[in-house]
């Protein structure tokens, strides 16, 4: 009796049970059956895209180079007697803009009949027109003042400037003592200038006089010509090596290329007087 229940038992099972494996393995074998598709090799066009866009983007690198070189201000030259004048120059060198920073140096500055791009002819141009107006006398006083991030190039600059300033006096036979500096964007002295309307080359020198002494009051300097600065400076037995700006880098009592420059008129005198004969010490 008991087999014959267990036989029903297993029949009752067999029943109930789906027979799957042959569909699993069909299954299996198409999901494992991948049929190889080829790459299409790349065309000729596809090659040119992005090369054609690579060199796209040269060529927008090139002009964005050529036009900031032209166009961004990198130096900057102020020029103050009494007029004041502010040149900018690009990174190539090249004068992009003449500026009269005062009354005096707007007018002469709208005076040039030609404005060049060469820093050395605008200079011979400024001086011209300086010399017409009478403003050298025996004891001219010139500042000039080089505003660069890149020391080596204000300095640079600023020889160069000095160098030809010193030729141009020469041959217009005018006696003009020349002062460089190299300055900075102090906030200090961008805010005496601003308030002053004077260059920030002589709000340098302004400030600097201020801080050497406390009897200088920037109120009374302000409207003062170099000249009257410089004789001053002079009167309160200060160098003036010491007022002018430097970089950090110079050490201004081993300095000797802001001296003032003499011109041949002066070095005349100045040898009559090294040549005199000295008196003999009798005691």
């Amino acid at each position: 009796m008991s087999k014959k229940i267990e036989d029903m038992y297993v029949h009752a099972m067999e029943q109930i049970t789906p027979d799957v494996l042959d569909t699993v393995l069909q299954q299996k074998e198409r999901q494992t059956d991948y049929s190889y598709v080829p790459q299409q090799p790349m065309t000729k066009k596809r090659r040119i895209a992005p090369l054609t866009s690579l060199a796209g983007i040269a060529i927008a690198a090139v002009f964005f180079l050529f036009f900031y070189n032209k166009l961004a201000i990198e130096t900057i030259v102020t020029i103050d007697v009494n007029p004041s004048f502010e040149v900018q120059l690009n990174r190539q060198g090249e004068v992009r803009k003449i500026t009269g920073v005062n009354k005096d140096g707007k007018e002469i500055v709208d005076q040039l009949t030609h404005k060049s791009k060469n820093l050395n002819t605008t200079i011979d141009s400024l001086l011209t027109q300086l010399d017409k107006k009478g403003y050298f006398s025996e004891k001219t006083a010139i500042l000039v003042s080089v505003q660069n991030k890149q020391e080596k190039t204000a300095t640079a600059v600023e020889k160069t400037v000095k160098k030809h300033m010193k030729q141009v006096c020469k041959q217009q036979n005018q006696n003009a003592v020349i002062y460089t500096q190299l300055v900075s964007t102090k906030k200090e002295i961008t805010e005496v200038a601003k308030k002053y309307n004077i260059s920030t080359g002589r709000a340098t020198f302004i400030y600097n006089m201020t801080k050497t002494n406390a009897d200088w009051n920037v109120d009374d300097l302000a409207s003062m010509t170099i000249e009257e600065l410089v004789s001053s400076v002079k009167k309160k037995g200060v160098t003036v090596s010491d007022i002018l700006e430097q970089p950090k880098s110079v050490d201004k009592k081993n300095n000797v290329s802001n001296t003032p420059t003499a011109t041949p008129s002066q070095k005349k005198q100045q040898t009559k007087e090294t040549d005199k004969p000295k008196e003999k010490n009798t005691q």
